[in-house]
């Protein structure tokens, strides 16, 4: 495997909550368990541990290990965010009664759950020209992968997110986890020494980002995000 700079060029913004998503480990993951149909609505920790030897046998990107734990060879994005701006997304229920079947069941309206939960919450829109990351990988599997992968981030369904083309090059240094000085993606306090820049969170830090073995209070990358 060689050290690897993988570049989407973006057509419209990406919709993010911080900076340190999309995560390309945890992307190519899940293109994988697709490829596999692999990919179930509500994963369980169980669905996790299942697939994992499955995940390493194909996964296209380095592993490495650190302090006896394992852990993706891939840095978080790194970006010059030209604007941001906040838009809004809702949704609320109109009144309906008179064309709803209740059939034999009770009626009965929640609004803090299902079908009938209105919201009104922002969006962040992030606009920039490219994102890179930088790995030990597989280029061209890396590459193959994503060409299936047409936007990140969330709001995808609203067009949010369009990437218009996929790069995979070869690069000249190994900046998965240390740019020089700078720390590249987020890892757990206990495994690497302090960086200069500090800033420490709860954070899921290896896929499945979701299951509590996979979260650890972090230094965190404080410098991957440029912003005009």
């Amino acid at each position: 495997m060689d050290n690897l700079q993988i570049i989407a060029h973006m057509a419209t913004p990406l919709v993010a909550y911080d900076d340190w998503s999309p995560s390309l480990d945890a992307l190519l993951e899940y293109v994988l368990l697709d490829r596999l149909n692999l990919i179930t609505p509500n994963p369980t920790k169980e669905d996790a541990e299942r697939n994992l030897p499955l995940i390493f046998e194909q996964m296209p990107i380095a592993r490495k290990m650190l302090n006896g734990e394992w852990y993706w060879a891939v840095s978080s994005p790194h970006y010059i965010e030209n604007h941001q701006q906040t838009t809004r997304f809702r949704k609320r229920w109109d009144y309906q009664e008179h064309h709803l079947e209740w059939g034999k069941k009770r009626a009965k309206v929640s609004g803090s759950e299902g079908h009938f939960k209105a919201y009104d919450l922002p969006r962040y829109d992030r606009e920039m020209q490219t994102i890179h990351w930088f790995c030990i990988g597989d280029r061209d599997r890396i590459l193959e992968l994503l060409q299936s992968v047409t936007h990140l981030g969330k709001k995808r369904s609203q067009g949010c997110g369009q990437v218009h083309k996929w790069e995979v090059l070869p690069f000249e240094h190994d900046w998965h986890l240390w740019r020089g000085n700078s720390l590249a993606r987020p890892m757990p306090i206990n495994m690497i020494p302090q960086p200069q820049a500090i800033n420490m969170m709860q954070w899921g830090w290896r896929p499945p980002v979701w299951l509590a073995a996979n979260k650890s209070m972090c230094y965190m990358p404080t410098d991957n995000v440029w912003r005009e």
